[in-house]
């Protein structure tokens, strides 16, 4: 024991002994503060606050007080930096620009148009950098057009743009053509507006939510419940073999946490609706019913679909243009299983007829985006078609034409692509890094195979009919790095497709039951042009960690406390004053 003090006091010492000669930066120590301050979102007083300064005084003693002004000349000097570099990068793309505009609302209901660049980089990995937040002047969906037509010639991509997503507010069609008309985008804008999904995905939410809001109160209440006979609720519990919670509500905030509520409930059903009926038999009001029960779980199906959907088309690093109409299949799937019945019609048909009004035909764009996923191609994309048609039971849409629509503007796309490229039209004879030998010479053959059967063959016939890829673990973009020098012309249109992002919402506020407001910030107390350098450098701080717009991991036990037979306070009856 006396040597482990020994030990213990000189290792001690030596840490002292560390702290005294480790050398102090001040200009380090703002621009580290600067980072985290602004990448974390908080105020730029917070460095000044009371607890905040003991807390760097305690990591090193020669910490010296910084001032906010200090902060913000380095933020200042920072977004220099990094714009300049951001605007070399712009200059050296060899592709194309997708974006996103839409439009955030602070306490004082005045609204900022956020313009957003998204784009492939040479290494294939997603890329995003928000490069405008500006002030709208009234009425804002009018007034889009010329902040975002400004920022392009300001960045240098008014003619590397390919698409632009937009939200409810900015999807205004006159301001959107005269974007289109000055960026002169491709295939005579054909591809170039393509709607928020996640928007229309939660606005279904929303209206099921106001469906199925009395059987949501009732549960909420009823475990509000055991807190008042804690004893009573746990022996019911250990009847049913089910570990006593308590508080099991959802945060009133985003709507995926209603789902992980609804999910704690189930197995707690039985236990629920004993406890109500022991101790409050009279209040019939409270009584959850087997119908209450079964829309319950009907609706966690709903909510389960719909959540896999937002979290694929919210993704920050993946594309997600080419997994837009797999998710609506899933999505009309589930509704054509359901409709007719009598609850369906009561409580989820709202939802439906929000769906269709948005999709009763799949965008071109995400069909294009589709096709260049290896494992679907054409003839995938044409089978999602058929299937999201049927299940929806539309009967607008001429099928085979709607085929022959896609392949022809897949044809004509191609055909763009390869009289702007300087690269051969048939693929490279030589294989990238990544591709494994006995493929490419497998490849080889199948590829003199059909020259020599077809005149007409291309990069994209190549591709076409050559066999799909079925691998467990697949990442799309990986693929078309290693297969960019076999198929040159398709990997540039691949790249360009993939890049249009199908939401304006990061994961962060992708689930948000209020779509038409945004998290409230404290970055948005701030005035003049420092906010759109504080919300610029935010996201490109996050962009250099691989964060940007990540959301708060989702902790159970935190949200759901837990019964323990050795901390159950005694309850005793409350004297009179």
């Amino acid at each position: 024991m006396a040597d482990n003090s020994v030990s213990s006091q000189v290792g001690s010492n030596e840490i002292e002994n560390e702290t005294e000669t480790l050398p102090y930066s001040h200009e380090l120590m703002i621009k580290k503060i600067t980072r985290c301050t602004i990448s974390l979102g908080l105020s730029l007083n917070q460095i000044a606050t009371p607890s905040f300064v003991p807390f760097m005084k305690a990591l090193n003693p020669h910490y010296e007080l910084i001032d906010h002004r200090d902060v913000i000349k380095e933020a200042i000097k920072e977004f220099a930096d990094l714009k300049k570099e951001l605007l070399s990068t712009f200059a050296s793309l060899s592709h194309r620009v997708a974006l996103a505009c839409d439009v955030w609302r602070n306490e004082n209901e005045l609204d900022f148009i956020r313009i957003t660049a998204h784009w492939i980089d040479s290494d294939w990995s997603m890329q995003r950098r928000i490069i405008n937040f500006k002030m709208l002047d009234f009425p804002c969906a009018a007034s889009i057009s010329d902040p975002v037509v400004k920022s392009l010639d300001a960045w240098g991509i008014k003619d590397k743009t390919f698409s632009l997503t937009v939200d409810d507010v900015c999807d205004n069609a006159d301001a959107v053509g005269e974007i289109k008309n000055a960026v002169h985008p491709i295939l005579d804008g054909k591809l170039f507006r393509v709607r928020c999904v996640n928007r229309v995905l939660s606005l279904c939410i929303l209206d099921g939510l106001d469906l199925v809001n009395e059987m949501l109160t009732k549960i909420r209440n009823g475990f509000g419940k055991p807190v008042f006979n804690p004893e009573s609720y746990i022996s019911l519990c250990e009847k049913y073999g089910l570990k006593p919670k308590y508080n099991m509500f959802d945060d009133g905030y985003n709507w995926d946490s209603t789902l992980e509520m609804l999910k704690r409930c189930m197995p707690y059903k039985d236990v629920l609706n004993e406890f109500i009926a022991r101790h409050w038999p009279d209040e019939k009001s409270d009584e959850i019913t087997e119908q209450d029960w079964e829309v319950a779980s009907i609706y966690i199906r709903f909510l389960n679909v719909f959540y896999e959907a937002v979290d694929c088309i919210s993704s920050n690093y993946c594309p997600t243009s080419s997994g837009v109409l797999l998710q609506l299949v899933n999505i009309a799937k589930l509704f054509s299983e359901y409709r007719g019945s009598v609850m369906f019609e009561e409580k989820f048909l709202p939802m439906e007829e929000k769906f269709l009004k948005h999709y009763d035909k799949i965008p071109d764009l995400f069909c294009l985006a589709t096709v260049m996923d290896p494992r679907i191609k054409l003839s995938g994309c044409e089978c999602l078609l058929e299937s999201f048609y049927q299940c929806t039971d539309n009967t607008k849409v001429n099928l085979e034409e709607e085929k022959k629509e896609i392949s022809n503007l897949l044809h004509e796309m191609y055909n763009v692509y390869t009289s702007q490229s300087s690269e051969k039209q048939q693929p490279s004879s030589e294989p990238s890094a990544s591709f494994r030998t006995s493929d490419f010479a497998w490849s080889l053959i199948s590829q003199k195979k059909r020259k020599t059967e077809n005149p007409a063959f291309n990069e994209l016939t190549f591709y076409l009919e050559s066999p799909h890829v079925f691998e467990e673990y697949f990442d799309l973009l990986t693929w078309w790095e290693s297969h960019e020098l076999m198929y040159p012309v398709l990997a540039t249109m691949a790249r360009d497709l993939l890049t249009t992002p199908a939401s304006t919402l990061a994961p962060d506020c992708a689930f948000m039951r209020n779509v038409e407001k945004k998290i409230k910030d404290k970055s948005y107390h701030l005035n003049g042009a420092f906010l759109e350098i504080y919300t610029c450098l935010r996201d490109w701080f996050n962009a250099e960690l691989g964060s940007q717009g990540d959301r708060e991991p989702y902790d159970e036990e935190e949200m759901c406390c837990e019964f323990d037979d050795q901390e159950i306070p005694v309850h005793e009856e409350l004297e009179d004053p």
